[in-house]
């Protein structure tokens, strides 16, 4: 939360308990476990037996003692920050993403998140993501095309 920095932008054409459970498996792995994980009331974190909801993510929570956090309902400034990541993905990508399929569009969307994460400096701590989270300059080289804002346009750039 203190870094802004993006662990994980995953597209998907199924929200569910498991495939969010996978993913944070994996972020485990590469950065650890957490203290806690802020959520909002979406299905896929919740259990509801009324809906006949599993109960993988508070599984998975409970299997490494992380202590999960839900928003409070119809309170989005909870998880403002998450939130704001999204808005900036949206609008950043939005005419320069033209894929044909879910593979592509996860590409673009991890060109766009390296970006964010090693080279837009944030405005509130003057550092990039990368920076405060890590403690240390991001190494990159650029290749053209992630994203980068030049007034009202955007440009393409890649990162190798």
């Amino acid at each position: 939360d203190h870094s802004r920095y993006n662990l994980a932008a995953v597209i998907s054409d199924n929200q569910t308990s498991a495939s969010w459970v996978d993913t944070l498996e994996k972020l485990v792995q590469k950065y650890g476990v957490p203290e806690a994980i802020l959520h909002d009331n979406g299905s896929q974190f919740v259990h509801n037996p009324s809906r006949n909801h599993t109960k993988e993510f508070e599984a998975f929570l409970k299997k490494y003692k992380i202590r999960g956090i839900k928003s409070r309902l119809r309170h989005p400034q909870t998880t403002g920050k998450v939130e704001r990541v999204q808005q900036s993905l949206q609008y950043e990508a939005r005419d320069l993403v033209f894929t044909e399929t879910i593979d592509e569009l996860q590409e673009a969307v991890d060109n766009w998140r390296d970006f964010y994460n090693k080279v837009r400096v944030h405005s509130s701590t003057k550092m990039t993501p990368h920076e405060r989270y890590l403690g240390e300059e991001a190494e990159y080289a650029v290749k053209l095309s992630a994203w980068q804002h030049y007034e009202h346009s955007l440009i393409k750039f890649e990162w190798s």
